[in-house]
């Protein structure tokens, strides 16, 4: 078994420390399938030394207890919740998580030996649970604590938004005149009427939808007509909170929603934030003060995005009474930590009774042919989608072979590059890729991109650079996420006091805000982004490559790539990547569906 750093400095430090026999014993009683897992770099260099920690403390002594224990913290890692064992399947399959470093899966052979061996440690596993286990288990489905812990809070403050009505009654007659009204002048379609009703009268709603349904359009819409029809005392006293999972996403919420601000009589400012702003949650670690919101009226955008840590401090900090609007689109890719809760309740809704409205019908034009595409992979529809591709009466779709190498690919494409070296605004072009590592990787391409660019700069004038900031500074109003242009001057040198960088307004009009670059908070390279972090963004023109690998992500990154684009889309890749990656679709394992529909948490 190969020997990490770690491993190594440790023994030459301490050749007796317990980790270092424990090493040696698993070596010597040869636990075949964890070596050969581990010479195959499916077990990491952590995890491994994970497992040595845990049998230095004696919680979990054979094979077949590791790998399953393995295997639940690689459930975690790709964002379940929990997994799921019994004798007839393990779930997620192994063949999904247990890839080496570079996406090979396992082979047939060895994923049916490492699945027996698992099913085997989960039941030895059920024997060896104590009361303070980092593990829970409920009938077949298997939790690190800490996710049983949220999604339980989760599960719990959920029920209890669903028992109490809206402390503000409005007049529903009324409400509904007023809905008729600006459905005849064509304002609204009947389906957002549908969703601004179902608010009027619930205290917890989902709106879902894709791109240009007009999802932040009807919340405008919800928003004057909750204030309109409230009294004058109401008035006095009624606070609406606006949230996003994100920086860009709440700066974007609230460029939708400031005419709507701006029209309404003595509506004091609101101001979108991100959700651990809004919560006042410091860190991941926990809560810097128990806040409870005060709002009656709180609408969260871009909910698909919401892990389901973030999902249970919303639902416990809401007051008595209020009402949640979540919008968002399920198909798109779930948040990055753990739990996909709003694709988990947006399937509840259609069980028990959840408000849940689906806008359906695209108001632009423009992306009818893109939003119809997105829909064929939403469906699993591949070899049609594909087809799209093809269609010389859509050149607004392509499918391009990709290169071997990223300089192969980077040289083709230079000359879209250079178009970033002299605009003076946002470029409504960008690089998506499912990878933030690896030769196709967004870190790497926005490298050798920069490389390629720098040589052919001249000696005088400014050069234009896409970037991202990665951080949030209050301040600036800057948040993570957010994307601008930073100009510097030419020849290059370390800092510039005449360097500063443009980002859109905040405020939805024309205007630009002018910061200087030495006031930028910390900020990466934005040639490329990872699709995970463009989220929330939408680009003129789209170019999404396509490695071998990217199946792995599903279909949700594909369309989530997708619905980036307003005008066109250029995949690169394979045209045997993108039928896989059409065909696999990553749902994330919970138990929410089924703990409420069972009323489990009120047994226990």
């Amino acid at each position: 078994m190969r020997e990490g750093f770690a491993f190594g400095v440790l023994r030459d430090i301490d050749p007796l420390h317990p980790l270092i026999r424990k090493k040696q014993h698993v070596e010597e009683n040869s636990w075949p399938l964890f070596q050969i897992l581990f010479k195959e770099k499916r077990i990491g260099y952590l995890d491994n030394l994970l497992v040595m920690r845990m049998l230095v403390n004696d919680e979990i002594k054979t094979e077949e207890c590791i790998l399953f224990f393995l295997h639940l913290i690689l459930s975690a890692k790709a964002g379940h919740l929990c997994c799921i064992v019994n004798e007839k399947e393990v779930l997620p399959s192994v063949y999904d998580l247990w890839q080496n470093e570079e996406g090979i899966p396992l082979t047939k052979d060895l994923g049916e030996q490492l699945k027996e061996r698992i099913k085997q440690g989960a039941s030895c596993i059920k024997e060896l649970l104590s009361a303070d286990s980092l593990i829970t288990i409920s009938d077949s489905a298997f939790y690190l604590q800490k996710f049983w812990f949220y999604e339980t809070l989760c599960i719990k403050h959920f029920q209890n938004i669903l028992k109490r009505a809206p402390a503000i009654e409005l007049n529903i007659e009324e409400v509904q005149r007023k809905i008729s009204e600006m459905q005849n002048k064509g304002a609204l379609l009947r389906e957002q009427a549908e969703a601004i009703l179902a608010v009027c009268g619930s205290s917890i709603t989902l709106i879902t939808g894709g791109p240009g349904t007009g999802k932040t359009y009807t919340a405008g819409h919800l928003i004057r007509t909750f204030w309109e029809n409230l009294n004058i005392d109401e008035k006095k006293c009624c606070q609406i909170a606006l949230a996003a999972p994100t920086g860009k996403a709440a700066s974007n919420l609230q460029k939708s929603l400031t005419k709507v601000f701006d029209s309404l009589e003595g509506l004091p400012k609101i101001e979108a934030k991100t959700l651990h702003a809004l919560l006042g949650i410091s860190s991941r670690n926990g809560i810097e003060e128990k806040r409870r919101l005060a709002a009656d009226l709180v609408v969260i955008d871009e909910s698909s995005m919401i892990d389901v840590f973030l999902m249970s401090t919303l639902f416990q900090s809401l007051k008595e009474g209020a009402r949640l609007v979540l919008l968002g689109d399920p198909h798109q890719l779930p948040s990055v930590e753990a739990g996909s809760v709003f694709a988990d309740l947006v399937q509840l809704s259609h069980k028990i009774s959840i408000p849940s409205i689906s806008l359906s019908v695209c108001m632009r034009a423009e992306l009818k042919s893109l939003v119809n595409f997105g829909a064929l992979i939403n469906s699993g529809k591949g070899q049609k989608a594909l087809e799209q591709c093809f269609d010389n009466e859509q050149a607004e779709i392509q499918l391009i072979p990709l290169e071997k190498h990223p300089k192969q690919f980077i040289k083709r494409s230079i000359a879209i590059f250079h178009s970033y070296l002299h605009v003076q605004r946002e470029t409504p072009f960008r690089i998506l890729s499912p990878l933030r590592k690896g030769p196709f990787g967004s870190e790497t391409i926005n490298q050798l991109i920069w490389e390629k660019l720098i040589d052919s700069l001249p000696n005088t004038g400014t050069v234009t650079i896409p970037i991202m900031v990665t951080v949030n500074d209050y301040k600036q109003e800057l948040f993570n996420g957010e994307t601008g242009i930073l100009i510097r001057s030419l020849p290059l040198r370390s800092s510039s006091y005449e360097d500063y960088a443009i980002f859109p307004s905040r405020q939805g009009d024309r205007q630009e805000r002018k910061i200087s670059a030495a006031l930028l908070p910390k900020y990466e390279l934005a040639f490329c982004l990872s699709v995970h972090k463009s989220q929330g963004s939408e680009f003129d023109n789209v170019i999404l490559l396509l490695p071998e690998g990217s199946q792995n992500f599903g279909r949700e990154m594909l369309y989530t790539a997708i619905t980036r684009a307003r005008k066109s889309i250029e995949i690169h890749g394979t045209q045997e990547t993108f039928l896989e990656t059409v065909s696999r679709k990553n749902l994330r394992l919970s138990q929410i569906k089924e703990r409420v529909m069972n009323g489990l948490f009120e047994k226990q």
